[in-house]
């Protein structure tokens, strides 16, 4: 290479053949680790698009993407539902059948209709949420 640090065609010709070689070998100059935040993570193991997955949701699809983009955190509710979604996809993907067009405001308006017409069971939903989620925070 010539002293004024350019490089000529043919010494960056040969500079990136030998590049390549180092990849073809496994010896890459240095590797990024990406973080994939949660709600992304989540939304693909569930097979879902982000429109899909915001409605289920209840947010926007910008906010969704703002998690995705790690931009924001969920809170609150939506935060719950994702912890729900992480450990038990099914219950919200059963969830997303039944509420066809509406959105999960609605679905939780039923819960709480139901929950004051049979007051029996409004305990049981608090406690089996708790086992249900556990302790763990996302993070």
């Amino acid at each position: 290479m010539r002293s004024d640090d350019f490089m000529t065609g043919e010494e960056l010709g040969n500079t990136l053949l030998a590049s390549i070689r180092q990849m073809k070998q496994g010896k890459a100059a240095r590797e990024t680790q990406v973080e994939v935040p949660k709600a992304a993570e989540i939304r693909h193991r569930m097979g879902l698009s982000q429109g899909e997955f915001a409605k289920l949701l209840d947010v926007s699809p910008g906010t969704l993407r703002g998690w995705e983009q790690g931009r924001r955190v969920p809170t609150g509710t939506a935060r719950t539902l994702l912890r729900v979604a992480e450990k038990h996809p099914e219950a919200l993907t059963d969830l997303l059948m039944r509420l066809g067009n509406r959105g999960m405001y609605h679905a939780q308006a039923e819960v709480i209709q139901n929950s004051q017409t049979h007051s029996e069971h409004i305990e049981r939903p608090v406690h089996s949420m708790e086992g249900l989620l556990g302790s763990n925070r996302m993070a």
